[in-house]
């Protein structure tokens, strides 16, 4: 009895299942996107840091993005990276560079930053890397014997070739000068401080320029973003090395100046070119009431006029000319007329204690030595 030989099938052991949990490429990028996108806001440290070098960050992101769209997008070719194509799909290939998950990204998987540590260090981090492209286009340092002239940094370009092209011509000009000015004061930031206050000088004045250049012209924001904290940085430096010194035409805050007087009084009022002087009468006499005002009802101090106004009528008076006994003279007229509110209140009160007027009906003294019978002769 023959027997049956195997089939070539089970002379070979079967293959092993495939890993547990493992995922091609493209499901790597998916997961990384997917995390990414989760973050909504910026740290502290990243938000601090892009409110006066957001420019420069994003220079330097798209810098990055550019590289990996030069090479091959297959992965079997090696050339990217699962990050670099999750970097893509983030900033939609390059498009949108301001998005907090993609700037986030890159700080965390390019960079290698631990966002959740020390603001300071974060912060020294983030200043190093937007000196890369800087130092990429300066190449090897250059060696101790060169000139002064061939030191000078080499002109990069800040703001992308493809929106510098559409620049006219004056425009074009300003930003190169801008460029230069700012390559300069970063070469020498960290070093002499009065070669640092020159270039600081430099870079203020040049910012300053284009954005004089630019107002009420239709241009990039992110372009007026980096000119405005590139100013508002020089300028703040400048302050600071020079000991607080500033432009005469720079606008001071007046609280912040001390000696500095705040305005005239409000009892004061400095007279128009041409308008006669009048006396100070912030506390004028009231020779009518016999009491001093600081004010009339309208809330202006009484003037000279009004002064010489109460004098006449209380003189026209008919009281005023006679009197219990001699007649009552104008004692303070006069001298009120002299010598303005600095002269005591003058009385107008009668003789006797109750200080009735002699031209009123009753009498001017309570006290009667006669009774009711009146002498002959007396009151006239």
């Amino acid at each position: 009895m023959s027997q049956k030989s195997p089939s070539p099938e089970n002379l070979f052991f079967p293959s092993p299942p495939p890993p547990t949990g493992f995922r091609v490429p493209e499901g790597e990028i998916s997961v990384l996107v997917h995390k990414a996108q989760t973050v909504k806001s910026l740290s502290s440290a990243v938000s601090q840091f892009l409110d006066h070098h957001k420019f420069m960050f994003v220079e330097v992101l798209n810098r990055q993005i550019q590289l990996i769209k030069s090479r091959s997008q297959s992965l079997d070719d090696g050339q990217v990276t699962i990050y670099d194509k999750a970097l893509l799909l983030l900033t939609h290939n390059g498009n949108e560079l301001e998005s907090p998950a993609a700037i986030h990204f890159y700080c965390e998987k390019f960079l290698g930053l631990n966002l959740d540590g020390k603001v300071s260090e974060v912060t020294k981090s983030l200043q190093a890397s937007v000196k890369v492209p800087q130092l990429l286009d300066e190449g090897s340092a250059l060696s101790e014997t060169t000139t002064a002239t061939e030191k000078r940094p080499a002109k990069r370009d800040s703001f992308p070739r493809s929106h510098r092209k559409d620049m006219e011509p004056k425009l074009a000009r300003l930003w190169r000068v801008y460029e230069t000015a700012r390559a300069d004061y970063l070469a020498v930031v960290d070093k002499d401080s009065q070669e640092t206050i020159s270039t600081a000088k430099f870079l203020r004045d040049t910012a300053e320029n284009t954005l004089q250049y630019l107002k009420n012209k239709n241009v990039d924001p992110i372009m007026v973003t980096e000119l405005e904290a590139t100013y508002n940085m020089a300028k703040a430096e400048v302050v600071s090395l020079t000991g607080g010194k500033k432009r005469k035409f720079d606008l001071v805050e007046i609280d912040d100046v001390k000696g500095v007087p705040r305005g005239p009084s409000n009892e004061t009022k400095t007279p128009r070119r041409g308008e006669p002087k009048q006396p100070y009468l912030s506390r004028s006499t009231d020779i009518a009431s016999g009491h001093r005002e600081s004010r009339s009802s309208h809330g202006s101090s009484y003037g000279a006029r009004d002064l010489d106004t109460s004098i006449a009528r209380f003189t026209e008076d008919p009281g005023f000319q006679r009197g219990y006994g001699d007649p009552l003279t104008d004692r303070g007229s006069s001298r009120a007329r002299g010598r303005g509110s600095g002269m005591a209140p003058t009385s107008m009160r009668g003789r006797g204690h109750s200080g009735t007027p002699c031209r009123y009906s009753r009498g001017v003294d309570s006290w009667k030595p006669y009774g009711d019978r009146r002498p002959r002769g007396m009151y006239g």
